[in-house]
């Protein structure tokens, strides 16, 4: 939000959160209590980097096609606008776009 704020004060635009434009969901059951157990399931997310979850997994995660139609859904309300700015995390940008190390503060364009 902060970084969306910026871009509103300097560029005097309004801001619109869209509650579905947000990062990849690791814990799908909402059980997980503890920061360590998160990251296990970030590193079997990513070993896996793919669609589908692995058969034996003992976690629940969003898939990353699933990140990309969600967000996909919400931009598609916007697809009359000329121009629109989203603000948002690197995994979701990778999700749409596939670029890999999207440095934190940067432009990339989406079309």
């Amino acid at each position: 939000m902060q970084t969306s704020a910026i871009l509103s004060r300097h560029l005097n635009l309004d801001i619109k959160v869209e509650i579905d434009i947000r990062e990849l969901e690791l814990d799908l059951s909402y059980q997980v209590k503890s920061f360590d157990e998160l990251r296990q399931i970030a590193i079997e997310e990513q070993k896996c980097n793919d669609e589908q979850l692995p058969y034996n997994s003992t976690y629940k995660w969003e898939s990353r096609g699933d990140v990309k139609k969600r967000v996909l859904n919400v931009l598609n309300d916007y697809k009359e606008y000329r121009k629109v700015i989203v603000v948002t995390h690197g995994m979701v940008i990778h999700c749409l776009t596939g670029k890999i190390g999207i440095p934190n503060c940067s432009i990339t364009e989406f079309t």
